[in-house]
């Protein structure tokens, strides 16, 4: 999919899970996940090496 197709999905995911009643919160994390799981190689839920360092490292 290009990224035109892939910025459209997630936008109608957004308004489907606000409209189902969800807070915003929720819905940007579900979008994030979403896009994550279907649009990206890595893994939804992955740890990235860096955000286990202290802050300010």
């Amino acid at each position: 999919m290009d990224d035109l197709a892939v910025a459209g999905l997630l936008i109608v995911s957004s308004f489907l899970i606000l409209g189902s009643g969800a807070w915003i919160g929720l819905t940007l994390s579900g979008v994030a996940w979403i896009g994550m799981g279907f649009f990206s190689s890595r893994c939804a839920g992955m740890r990235w090496p860096g955000d286990l360092l202290p802050a300010g490292h």
